[in-house]
């Protein structure tokens, strides 16, 4: 379980900050620390990426830079999210619903608003997901926030999903993969992938899924991304149910064929 230790110091770092000096790191280390912690938790590191983030918290704090307390409470919060620790969650996430009132910077709701909704998927509370989500995304549509409402239609579609009602699940797949593309030079990233071999195995269209979902291991293995919790159970999901329906011989086709295949080809072929 992830330490309480980041919100239990958060007073005493901050009247040790304006008894200093000075600042020990500025906040442009601070924002370094972040990024590290961010490309740490993505390739699975997590005890340096914990590490990262405290520290940026720490140097947010002496700084008194709301932004960068935010993003550090929202790393912690993924960190948390990976241990699927609920009372940490709860902690981490008031203090970023603190830091968007103190701040005037809604976006710290957003990301608090999400992380909440994920603990709910990861739990099977999918009703209280969803309306977390749409809390979320509405908010971020609102605010211009690009990256989060791509996320929240992509999260939304394995409720979608879940619910039998396969069609908003296409809409909300089709939209994250329109809305990922503005962000990213117009090419949409490969993380909805994961959203897109999930509908398919629904759909029973398995052999389509199984192209999707080697395509996915092989892209997430050369961009050194890992899934993070609450995406890694649909896709194992995926991968188990393929394994199960499919032969060895159309196994060994579907991974044949997502040998050379691109995010583009892979959702104008089947999407």
């Amino acid at each position: 379980m992830i330490s309480r230790q980041p919100i239990q110091v958060l007073a005493l770092v901050a009247c040790i900050a304006l008894l200093a000096p000075a600042p020990a790191e500025s906040s442009t280390d601070g924002y370094q620390l972040l990024q590290q912690a961010y490309e740490d938790f993505r390739s699975g590191n997590t005890d340096a990426s914990r590490v990262a983030a405290r520290k940026a918290l720490t140097t947010g704090l002496s700084n008194d830079d709301s932004n960068l307390i935010g993003g550090a409470l929202t790393a912690l919060c993924r960190l948390a999210l990976r241990d699927n620790d609920a009372s940490a969650i709860s902690e981490l996430t008031t203090e970023m619903d603190k830091v968007a009132l103190r701040a005037g910077e809604p976006r710290w709701h957003v990301y608090a608003t999400h992380m909440r909704a994920e603990l709910a998927r990861m739990n099977g509370r999918l009703d209280e997901a969803d309306a977390l989500y749409v809390e979320s995304l509405n908010l971020a549509t609102r605010i211009g926030l690009v990256g989060m409402v791509a996320a929240e239609n992509f999260n939304r579609s394995f409720i979608s999903v879940a619910r039998g009602d396969l069609d908003s699940a296409r809409d909300q797949v089709v939209e994250h993969f329109r809305v990922s593309a503005l962000s990213n030079d117009g090419s949409p990233g490969a993380y909805g992938l994961i959203a897109l071999a999930n509908l398919l195995a629904a759909r029973d269209q398995f052999e389509q899924a199984a192209v999707v979902v080697f395509a996915t291991r092989r892209i997430f293995d050369e961009q050194g991304i890992v899934p993070d919790p609450a995406d890694a159970t649909p896709l194992q999901n995926t991968e188990a149910l393929i394994s199960k329906r499919l032969s060895k011989e159309a196994l060994a086709n579907a991974q044949e064929l997502a040998r050379d295949m691109s995010v583009p080809g892979l959702i104008d072929k089947y999407l």
